[in-house]
């Protein structure tokens, strides 16, 4: 009886993650209308189309200095989004720095779509994230970030995606079970380039570093 009730719980929580809510009255702040529009410019320097879920997809992208970017530059990328079909509420962008043997950088908040403003139905939300977005409409997603001074790989990558965050199955003044935390849910990518945690890859960037190869381990007796 108890795993049954259990299981019931779980797909609750499930149907839970995957229902969407009723959508809440959101103001958008008429300074960012400069960063929708109506189609894909003509000159987006690098084209290319990563699906999300049906959802959104990467259409394009910009991103200087262009070539070689040293360790310790200042990069701006700008990513061009297009709304297939709209998002439930709750929704929002993530970007990573890919560094190999480090910790990667999270861009999430870079930029102005993606600054952190109260939600109609409580907590914070990205100012224009992907639940607002109409469909056919293309969002401009500029971010700025500066290039670790101590990277020591010749190569870094910028992923991307969508997001939501995970769910806690728990009750009332209970503690957090680890085992029944779900994970933050991340809209799958459906068409181009990406990792296996559901991250778009957006762009590989050479940072010109040269390393020395690293010498064959010697076989254990």
């Amino acid at each position: 009886m108890k795993r049954a009730l259990g299981s019931l719980a779980l797909a609750s929580a499930c149907w839970a993650c995957q229902a969407a809510p009723a959508p809440a009255t959101e103001t958008i702040d008429p300074a960012l209308s400069s960063y929708v529009l109506s189609a894909v410019p003509s000159d987006v320097p690098n084209r290319c189309f990563l699906d999300f879920g049906g959802k959104v997809a990467i259409v394009g992208y910009a991103i200087d200095p262009v070539g070689v970017v040293a360790p310790g530059s200042h990069v701006k990328l700008t990513l061009y989004w297009q709304a297939e079909s709209q998002l439930a509420p709750g929704w929002s962008l993530f970007t990573h720095l890919v560094i190999p043997r480090q910790d990667h950088r999270l861009l999430d908040a870079a930029g102005p779509l993606r600054k952190s403003v109260p939600a109609a139905a409580g907590g914070q939300r990205q100012a224009l994230g992907p639940s607002l977005w109409q469909p056919g409409k293309v969002y401009v997603d500029p971010l700025e970030f500066d290039l670790p001074k101590n990277v020591n790989a010749p190569e870094v990558t910028v992923v991307a995606g969508v997001w939501r965050e995970a769910l806690r199955v728990v009750g009332n003044g209970q503690p957090v079970d680890t085992k029944a935390v779900l994970p933050g849910l991340r809209l799958p990518v459906l068409s181009g380039p990406a990792d296996n945690a559901q991250r778009g890859i957006v762009v590989h960037i050479s940072t010109g570093v040269v390393t020395e190869p690293r010498p064959n381990e010697k076989a254990k007796p």
